[in-house]
């Protein structure tokens, strides 16, 4: 009776790896490492299943630190809306109706903000 064969994950990548990358074929590699396809196959599988952990990023220090500071920011925002604005005061002049087409004037309107200037053609030459 055989002893059954352990191999560890880095044994088992590297199987993979020469079918994939130096084509391998499955069969020598089963012949070589005395085992079934079957378990060729579901290494294989597994591989595949587990391939995104390689692109996960692990955090580092500088990493940790820019998302602790990037939520303390986030945090004392959301506390400055909930307490409100901080000035009362409006810059912003009330906008009142106007209707030229019925003879209003739209210098009320334009006059708080922009200072009146005399038309050079109205204005007396000397």
């Amino acid at each position: 009776m055989s002893k059954r064969k352990q191999f560890t994950p880095e044994q088992k990548v590297a199987m993979v790896r020469r079918h994939l990358i130096e084509n391998v074929p499955v069969s020598d590699l089963c012949d070589e490492f005395g085992i079934h396809a079957t378990q060729y196959y579901g290494w294989q599988k597994q591989l595949f299943e587990n391939a995104e952990g390689a692109f996960v990023r692990r955090p580092n220090k500088a990493n940790v630190k820019r998302q602790h500071n990037a939520q303390e920011k986030k945090n004392q925002s959301t506390e400055d809306l909930r307490d409100g604005p901080k000035t009362t005061r409006s810059i912003v002049a009330p906008i009142k109706p106007c209707n030229p087409t019925a003879g209003q004037s739209m210098t009320p309107l334009i006059s708080p903000i922009i200072p009146h200037i005399p038309n050079k053609a109205a204005a007396p030459t000397l």
